[in-house]
């Protein structure tokens, strides 16, 4: 192997290794951006809402998760929409679209569609994963 083909082979090697670990970033970010919020909000914000209603602004960025992974992910569409279902069981239509036209809600899904807009295409399949690992039951 020459000089030049082993510079580009190891350069090749660490442009695959910045790959892997912007990859693995990017789903810690997903995960975490979720999260970090709710926590700096207090204790409060972290109690359970009460049975029939819903939490605007989980419900926010799940929304946005699931119309993000519709269109760039529909493998994984189902798998992060099936993580409504629980969230929505007990709640109407009417209170529902009260919740939706929240401000609190309009400010998660604005700034998760925001950030995931941000996310580079080869990364949607990683990211719509990530989204339905971080918010199965149990």
């Amino acid at each position: 192997m020459t000089m030049r083909a082993a510079n580009d082979h190891s350069r090749a090697e660490a442009l695959a290794a910045a790959g892997r670990a912007v990859r693995r970033l990017l789903v810690a970010i997903v995960t975490l951006q979720s999260a970090v919020p709710v926590f700096a909000q207090g204790p409060a914000a972290n109690a359970a809402p009460a049975a029939g209603a819903v939490d605007a602004r989980t419900l926010g960025l799940r929304e946005s998760e699931v119309k993000y992974c519709v269109s760039h992910d529909p493998s994984a569409a189902d798998s992060v929409q099936a993580r409504l279902g629980p969230m929505l069981r007990d709640v109407g239509e009417e209170q529902l679209a009260r919740v939706r036209r929240s401000d609190a809600y309009q400010s998660a899904f604005d700034a998760e569609t925001a950030f995931l807009q941000r996310v580079d295409d080869r990364n949607a399949a990683r990211v719509c994963e990530g989204t339905a690992i971080r918010h199965k039951p149990g």
